[in-house]
């Protein structure tokens, strides 16, 4: 050695003892050689504590068998059996049991004929407490724009779809009933005589029946159909293309479901509980889009108003009434 070697050796003793990452070497037996003082900030142990001890005192009881394994592999492939490009993740295991995430980078080193693996820990707690964080977030965030979907889908006063909602329903069960599936079918239902009932009742009673008959649809439907709201006193019902219920069936268990609600109607001119007036259409061959057969529907609920507490089903006789 020259003159310079013992002054370069103490530099870099001091260089080693004062890196903010732990180092650990370790023999080919698995045992640790040398450590700096970084690893009893990450982990809790005095540096002279842990030489000569097995490197699985650093490792999650769960982890050792199969961390031996890696290592003795390691160490006969002499640092070949691992790409020791840039850092892994890892847990090591603090002294008061704590599991610490950390990166790990590791060199096998040949001196004096002996093999020594060599591997930098750093601290990962902020970034994993970080990643953490920003999963809870992606979470609580896709809850949250899954509610505002709903909210935007939702009519406020019911809970059923509202109309923007409905179209999409319609516009989605027109293509499948288009291509053959199966045909597409539309009620569209009318509480009779639902100003009287307003005026008679007040508006808060009114709403609250709104809200009453919106649950009975959805409940004699949610088999084979979907429920919206159409707007005002009125709903619609849109029949999924492969339902097996007709449309007369479902509109017949719809007014039950309504005339089992036992709603007082004192001012309605058809009966003393609230009823529905119902007209429906079953897409054609002459349709052209989905609009045509919620136009029908619409016909056919004219026809039903003017009678009233009735199913109409729109056919050609209808048209011009």
């Amino acid at each position: 050695m020259n003159d310079a070697e013992p002054g370069q050796l103490q530099l870099l003793n001091v260089i080693f003892d004062n890196l903010g990452d732990a180092i650990v070497t370790v023999t080919s037996d698995q045992r640790i050689y040398a450590v700096n003082r970084a690893i009893t900030t990450l982990l809790g142990y005095e540096p002279h504590a842990l030489i000569g001890h097995e490197l699985t005192v650093l490792v999650p009881a769960r982890y050792r068998d199969a961390h031996q394994r890696g290592v003795a592999a390691y160490f006969a492939s002499a640092g070949q059996a691992r790409n020791t490009q840039g850092y892994v993740e890892v847990l090591a295991l603090a002294q008061s049991g704590e599991e610490i995430p950390a990166s790990l980078s590791m060199a096998c080193i040949q001196h004096q004929g002996q093999l020594y693996m060599t591997g930098v820990l750093r601290d990962m707690r902020d970034i994993a407490a970080a990643r953490a964080t920003i999963s809870q977030q992606v979470v609580e965030l896709a809850a949250a724009n899954a509610r505002l979907k709903q909210l935007a889908d939702e009519d406020h006063l019911t809970g059923l779809l509202n109309r923007r909602a409905m179209q999409r329903e319609l516009q989605q069960m027109w293509r499948t009933s288009a291509v053959g599936q199966a045909p597409l079918g539309i009620l569209i239902c009318d509480i009779d005589h639902f100003k009287l009932f307003n005026d008679t009742y007040g508006h808060l009673r009114g709403d609250s029946c709104l809200a009453a008959v919106a649950s009975a649809i959805r409940s004699a439907v949610q088999n084979f159909g979907v429920a919206a709201r159409f707007g005002g006193e009125e709903y619609i019902v849109l029949l999924r293309p492969n339902a097996s219920m007709g449309l007369g069936e479902a509109a017949a268990l719809i007014r039950n479901a309504v005339a089992a609600l036992r709603i007082p109607h004192s001012a309605s001119s058809v009966s003393h509980l609230v009823t529905l007036s119902i007209g429906g259409a079953m897409h054609q061959a002459h349709h052209r889009n989905a609009q045509a057969v919620l136009r029908h529907a619409d016909d056919a609920l004219y026809v039903a108003k003017r009678l009233r507490n009735r199913y109409v089903q729109w056919d050609e006789k209808l048209t011009g009434s």
